[in-house]
């Protein structure tokens, strides 16, 4: 394979592709910044890769991402859950019943969306899981509880006798 000649006598072009940017809020009412983020995804469904701080609201809520491709997107609310297991606990943002916002990005102008954080009341669960005798030597299970979008809500350690205790 060989470059083509270029010639001197003629003008050299160069057309660079122009992005465009992605801006908007998420109505926090209150809550805390720290608890939600955003995931951005092309209109078909595969996810824009976005760096963690990317993610993160501004205190306000805001966000802003510059240099997008042109096209159409859905941006949806996260909100961090805590995943407790004994002797650790982690936290992970799940579309926690959050609302999306479709919209379009245009070469060289930026796309502006508005979002609310929804404000969850947290409760406590108490239960029993039937078939476990007892007492007795056996490994330490876990219950995991998922919300309608089948995401992990949090994971409880069920005690000797079935009980769980979940909690927030």
């Amino acid at each position: 394979v060989s470059d083509p000649p270029l010639s001197p006598t003629a003008p050299l072009r160069i057309v660079l592709a122009r992005g465009g940017a992605l801006a908007g809020r998420v109505e926090l009412h209150g809550q805390s910044r720290e608890l939600f983020g955003i995931d951005v995804q092309r209109a078909d469904g595969r996810a824009l890769e976005l760096a963690g701080s990317w993610r993160q609201l501004q205190p306000d809520g805001a966000f802003s991402l510059p240099l997008l491709p042109v096209g159409d997107y859905v941006v949806t609310v996260l909100r961090q859950v805590a995943v407790r297991r004994p002797g650790e606990m982690a936290t992970s943002f799940v579309p926690f019943g959050a609302p999306t916002a479709r919209t379009q990005v245009v070469a060289g102008d930026t796309a502006n969306v508005q979002l609310d954080a929804p404000v969850v009341q947290l409760g406590v669960l108490h239960g029993r899981v039937l078939g476990i005798a007892a007492g007795g030597d056996r490994p330490v299970a876990l219950l995991s509880l998922l919300g309608s979008e089948n995401a992990q809500r949090g994971v409880f350690p069920i005690g000797p006798d079935g009980a769980f205790l979940a909690d927030e």
